[in-house]
């Protein structure tokens, strides 16, 4: 098989876009009052990437094309999918703009001197960022919201971030996918449980 393409990668990306996708049409029914709309930068980038996705695996002769351009989306998708959350999980729960916003500019640290300074994404310094949204969102979620949707959100990102899978059949990218989906629903309720304790 071409390393330009993997059916089972392109299907996990389809479902995980529609799973995105599902999260921000439901996430905007939401009456949200702020203009600070954290979670839909979450599912929009979860989208676009897997979208991407579909066509970087899927695509036989020309998916292998846009390789750069998607292991950049997958950085920013990295720094923020969890991040947002967690700064939006803050904001509802604390009413602190400051700090729930300075989570995704933290974490958006890697990537930006990625650009700037030409180097490589520190990986390692991906994983420490992530570990602390992971820590923060179940914070937040369980003693500030008792919000069993957030903790469940922050679990699964953590196996789709660092969970490396014994050898099988599928490849560890299908399975990270497979969690992301799990990660976006659960975020997806735990606005709706943020939201309807705020209002």
């Amino acid at each position: 098989m071409s390393s330009h393409h993997r059916y089972s990668t392109a299907t996990s990306y389809v479902l995980l876009a529609g799973t995105g996708i599902y999260c921000i049409v439901k996430y905007t029914k939401y009456d949200v009052t702020d203009n600070l709309d954290l979670p839909l930068i979450t599912f929009g980038v979860i989208a676009f990437h897997s979208l991407l996705g579909v066509w970087r695996w899927g695509n036989p002769d020309y998916g292998g094309k846009i390789s750069k351009f998607f292991d950049i989306t997958s950085h920013v998708r990295n720094a923020l999918a969890l991040s947002c959350m967690t700064g939006n999980m803050i904001i509802k729960a604390r009413q602190d703009k400051f700090f729930g916003i300075t989570i995704p500019v933290v974490s958006s640290i890697p990537l930006v001197m990625s650009f700037t300074e030409g180097c490589a994404v520190n990986e390692d310094f991906v994983d420490l960022l992530t570990a602390i949204n992971v820590i923060f969102c179940g914070w937040f979620s369980y003693l500030d919201n008792e919000n069993m949707w957030g903790i469940a959100a922050a679990i699964s990102y953590m196996f789709a971030r660092f969970g490396r899978y014994a050898e099988r059949d599928i490849p560890d990218e299908d399975l990270s996918n497979f969690a992301l989906c799990f990660f976006s629903y659960f975020a997806y309720r735990a606005c709706g449980e943020i939201t309807a304790k705020v209002l």
